[in-house]
């Protein structure tokens, strides 16, 4: 096998081993709540439901950037 495909990234056919696969499902538990923690946040620190609901933007602008840049 040539560097090339040692390099390519397994589709959607191909298993992943078990470390790997258990980092990722590590990674989408934390990623899929990640509207509740600015949430919390905001609560305790008293901002106001504007501030919060742009708070909750952000966040999904940063995670979605954070994905691509992943991809």
């Amino acid at each position: 096998m040539n560097r090339a495909q040692e390099e390519t990234p397994a589709s959607s056919s191909e298993s992943l081993g078990w470390g790997q696969t258990f980092l990722v499902s590590i990674q989408h538990i934390f990623v899929s709540n990640v509207w509740l923690d600015p949430i919390f946040v905001a609560s305790s620190a008293g901002l106001s439901l504007t501030l919060s609901t742009n708070l909750v933007n952000a966040i999904f602008i940063a995670s979605g950037l954070v994905t691509l840049i992943q991809a």
